[in-house]
């Protein structure tokens, strides 16, 4: 009986401590500013160039820390058609960003399937971990690496619109 209520009492502890995390990664996220280094390299077929976003536009950035696997995110890029092509009407220049940045070992990689199959996107590639270098704010978490920014860059809605149906109306009422 005293294992399970020991049991019982550290589960409740790492639930507790788990939702604490959560707030506290959200709060020190919703409002930040979002730094994009000189160093990234944009990706546009065969070419590559250095990336900069346009001053006074809102910004959906999707980004991918070294963690996530450089060419399953690329051939999953197409969940996103459906929510570009809706908020072209609602908001023409909102720009897109799939920022990516890809471990050293798998940087070619992922490189050379941007180029293959990355086309119709904006895939930005971030070659030595200076994008979160420059955002220590943006926590580890992937629920929170989708964002859509204000037009100074700071973070306006957390989550991913393509696949939480609340969050896609949420960034619809900020367009």
């Amino acid at each position: 009986m005293k294992k399970l209520l020991l049991l019982i009492i550290i589960l409740c502890s790492i639930v507790l401590h788990s939702c604490n995390t959560v707030e506290r990664d959200y709060q020190r996220l919703a409002g930040a500013k979002i730094e994009f280094p000189q160093s990234l390299i944009k990706v546009s077929g065969r070419d590559t160039m250095q990336y900069t976003p346009k001053v006074g536009n809102p910004i959906m950035l999707i980004y991918f820390d070294s963690a996530t696997c450089g060419s399953c995110a690329i051939s999953k890029l197409d969940m996103w058609d459906e929510v570009i092509d809706s908020t072209k009407l609602l908001s023409p220049s909102l720009e897109f960003i799939f920022l990516m940045s890809p471990s050293r070992a798998e940087y070619k990689k992922v490189l050379r399937d941007m180029m293959l199959n990355g086309t119709n996107y904006n895939i930005v590639l971030d070659r030595g971990g200076a994008f979160p270098a420059a955002n220590k704010h943006l926590p580890q978490d992937r629920r929170f690496h989708s964002m859509l920014l204000n037009e100074s860059h700071c973070v306006e809605v957390i989550g991913d619109p393509a696949y939480n149906p609340t969050i896609w109306e949420l960034v619809k009422s900020k367009l």
